[in-house]
């Protein structure tokens, strides 16, 4: 893959670009402890983590999807992590030095994290300015891998998907790249095994975003 060949890079968020576990292990178990259930193990958390925050309640606190209880406790949890957004997240190694190294194409965000958390994370972390486009999971473009939010960045970017690379370190990132018909790239250093990463047949499996450039 020659480099002009693509104009547009998605990323992933979480796993990806920073590690927000931490920050959100707390708010789930925040969460756990208003609706009078049992603190959770951290253990616990790595194998949740990546489908969206109503999955992640829906997995780990066994409250059913798309009931009022369900509304109500993501609401209680969207309200613990918007308190202490970025208090222990990190970013992931030569994220930073990645996203400027490409400062002259455009770039994008799509994850399964709530919308409004994920603006106000990319803000408070001083990294939003780098992207042209945020899509977050709401009801408007679903959740990866339905391909709406991809598609709705594509053709913002005024781009087409064989122009664009999407990356990430999760099956839902290669899965909505390659329903959608863009380049696919998974990174081996996040929170998905490389057994798992392989099995999904990526376009490029990376150690980590450093080797992101001996592609593109």
């Amino acid at each position: 893959m020659r480099e002009k060949e693509i104009n547009l890079l998605v990323f992933d968020l979480d796993g990806t670009l920073i590690d927000s576990r931490l920050d959100i292990f707390k708010a789930i178990n925040n969460l756990a402890k208003d609706l009078n259930k049992p603190p959770l193990a951290y253990e616990r958390l790595a194998s949740a983590i990546g489908d969206g925050s109503k999955m992640l309640i829906h997995k780990l606190l066994q409250i059913p999807n798309n009931t009022p209880e369900m509304e109500h406790a993501f609401k209680l949890f969207v309200e613990h992590y918007a308190d202490d957004l970025i208090g222990q997240s990190r970013f992931f190694p030569h994220a930073l030095e990645t996203l400027a190294y490409y400062s002259d194409k455009k770039k994008a965000i799509l994850t399964n994290k709530p919308q409004q958390l994920t603006v106000a994370i990319l803000k408070a972390l001083k990294i939003d300015s780098h992207f042209m486009a945020v899509v977050g999971a709401d009801d408007r473009f679903g959740r990866k891998p339905e391909t709406a939010g991809i598609l709705h960045i594509i053709r913002k970017a005024g781009t087409i998907p064989e122009k664009t690379i999407m990356i990430g370190d999760g099956d839902t990132d290669i899965l909505v790249g390659k329903r959608a018909g863009t380049f696919t790239c998974a990174l081996a250093n996040g929170f998905r095994s490389r057994e798992l990463l392989e099995m999904l047949d990526p376009d490029f499996l990376l150690e980590d975003l450093s080797q992101l450039r001996n592609i593109l």
